[in-house]
């Protein structure tokens, strides 16, 4: 578990998991420099349960090289990444244990619940297509795979580990997952997933959040993205590689026909994941290169 200014909710989460029927775990939690009273709560449980050793920080990492730290930290040979504000179901552990046979990772369906707790009658699945299987490209564009739902072998870490400053933690996983090994989907909503303004993501798309950041750094941080599952060995890295070299020259074109060309040769497993795209609207969206983008909508493409 990963912790930071998480006073508000983190006492329910810390007690769902001491609380599982699977009692052989140890409970690591790494602050990562808390102004808050998050620290204290974490102190208070583990005066009371053995299992649960605290580490802070000495400056702030942030979530994905503190979510690193975490799992270096780890002794067992299954891991389970935690946030700091869901609740889990008290057999989550023993349900994703007894499914995970010789696949690398299992992971659970999750039920949305407010910043109150009280059930938003939807679940993670009802957004998403949840994928099982061991083809990397699907993570490419968007991750069915929440941190909290996770359950993995410890050697997933020997190639995953250090975490990059991209994107989040769980997708990063996912897509190793899908590289090194098999995936299955336990269609069950053993997490509730708590949706609020301080979250990291908003499934529910109920939420207010502050709006993304310039578009022209939404463009980069693809690009990185890119390049970063580009460099993974897998049976997709070569199909990746050009992925990324066809972004990298869409920052200096107008229109991006290749582009499109190749996103449609992989186009069932690209879009799996998201529900409702089409590979029209897909492909409309990635069919224009920075300068056009730069041309139509200047205030939300500007360059340094």
């Amino acid at each position: 578990m990963c912790t930071y200014n998480g006073e508000r909710f983190l006492a329910a989460q810390i007690d769902s998991i001491l609380n599982q029927t699977w009692k052989n775990l140890e409970l690591v939690i790494v602050d990562d420099c808390s102004t808050d009273g998050t620290l204290a709560i974490a102190e208070e449980r583990g005066q009371k349960d053995h299992r649960i050793r605290i580490y802070k920080n000495a400056q702030n990492l942030g979530i994905n090289q503190n979510f690193s730290r975490a799992l270096s930290l780890c002794q067992g040979e299954l891991i389970a990444p935690c946030d700091q504000d869901d609740i889990w179901h008290p057999d989550k552990l023993m349900r994703l244990e007894h499914q995970l046979g010789d696949h690398v990772m299992a992971y659970c369906d999750s039920q949305l619940i407010n910043a109150d707790g009280s059930p938003m009658n939807m679940r993670i699945s009802d957004r998403l297509h949840m994928y099982q299987g061991h083809q990397p490209a699907v993570f490419a564009f968007w991750n069915c795979i929440s941190g909290h739902a996770m359950l993995f072998k410890r050697t997933l870490l020997e190639q995953a580990l250090p975490i990059p400053p991209i994107k989040f933690h769980d997708w990063w996983l996912a897509f190793w997952a899908a590289t090194v090994g098999d995936i299955k989907y336990v269609d069950e909503a053993l997490v509730q997933y708590r949706q609020h303004a301080g979250g990291q993501t908003d499934v529910s798309r109920q939420v207010n959040r502050v709006e993304a950041g310039n578009r022209a750094d939404l463009f980069k941080e693809r690009c990185n993205w890119f390049s970063y599952l580009a460099s993974v060995p897998s049976q997709d890295q070569a199909y990746l590689q050009t992925l990324s070299n066809l972004y990298q020259a869409q920052s200096k074109q107008w229109l991006s026909f290749e582009l499109i060309r190749h996103l449609r040769l992989r186009a069932n497993d690209l879009l799996y994941i998201n529900k409702k795209k089409s590979f029209f609207r897909f492909a409309l969206k990635h069919f224009w290169g920075l300068k056009a983008k730069a041309f139509f909508s200047p205030s939300k493409y500007q360059t340094d």
